[in-house]
């Protein structure tokens, strides 16, 4: 079964969405009296010309359960099974809209990001690089002592005790990341 990544707007993940093939639900911007559709009919350039001009913030607006059936439903027309990553629930209706919507559907599963932006779209990139079928490296289950360094627990314990995220030791291993050490990590 293929699976299809998707996510809403806020992932911001600009030309990485058509070379990874991820289909975007646009959260609804709002200027003033205008409302706008995110990466559809508005542009971060043009928000920031906004803001410069009259000193108005945006707002958003989260998609209502309606949109959200449609969403899902063109997307698994072809048995795909839809995995969507929104933003935070604790800064928005979204995830909890598109949960609801998923329940009228067999195979698509909704995942609160807990994040806004660049976390989520490292998120969301790194589930379509897998959904690809790119096997990431395995997971360290054990990493050296630094020196100076206490004690250096292994990964998976780390992650259960809540002193490290997930998507941390992923980093660790995909990008070759020492905390102690600069690192670039480009997305594959």
């Amino acid at each position: 079964m293929k699976i299809r990544i998707t996510s809403d707007s806020t992932c911001d993940l600009g030309e990485h969405v058509q070379k990874r093939d991820i289909g975007i639900m646009p959260l609804q911007v709002n200027l003033g009296e205008n409302a706008y559709r995110d990466g559809v009919d508005i542009d971060p350039d043009f928000i920031y010309s906004h803001y410069e001009k009259t000193g108005q913030l945006p707002k958003t607006s989260a998609v209502n359960l309606v949109d959200f059936e449609e969403f899902f439903a063109k997307h698994t027309s072809e048995g795909s099974a839809v995995i969507l990553f929104t933003i935070s629930a604790e800064m928005s209706s979204t995830y909890n809209n598109a949960r609801l919507a998923a329940e009228e559907f067999e195979n698509v599963y909704v995942i609160d990001t807990r994040n806004l932006s660049t976390g989520g779209g490292l998120l969301v990139v790194s589930a379509a690089v897998m959904a690809s079928g790119w096997v990431f490296p395995a997971a360290p289950t054990s990493m050296r002592r630094a020196p100076g360094e206490r004690s250096w627990l292994n990964a998976e314990e780390r992650i259960l005790k809540g002193r490290q995220s997930p998507g941390y030791s992923f980093s660790r291993v995909a990008c070759n990341f020492s905390p102690r050490e600069r690192f670039s990590c480009q997305v594959l």
